[in-house]
């Protein structure tokens, strides 16, 4: 009896992945049509409602409100954080290991 439960679990696990997989391939092969790729504010809303089921959409003032902390993509590729100059120059990583620390290692 054991033996046939543990059977019927693996063939339900291999069902359920075997469903997810087709799932996760027929999203991926789906394409967003150009014009749909650039909408904003209630067209793309109205988008969403008609064309998926994954989640509901709806429009609210606090998403409208968070706009304002949305960087602008004119800053996307700056760096924001400036080159640090090691405290001691450039070569000092190069010099070689001072004669006082070598000889308190070999002592």
């Amino acid at each position: 009896m054991k033996y046939c439960v543990i059977a019927l679990c693996v063939c339900l696990l291999r069902l359920a992945i075997g469903s997810v997989a087709n799932v996760l391939a027929a999203l991926k092969a789906e394409k967003i049509p150009p014009e749909a790729q650039f909408l904003t504010g209630d067209a793309l809303v109205k988008y969403l409602r008609e064309n998926q089921n994954l989640f509901e959409v709806e429009t609210t003032s606090k998403g409208q409100g968070k706009m304002y902390m949305v960087m602008d993509a004119k800053f996307r590729n700056r760096n924001t954080r400036p080159p640090v100059a090691d405290e001691e120059g450039d070569d000092y990583n190069d010099d070689d290991i001072p004669e006082k620390l070598v000889n308190r290692s070999l002592s």
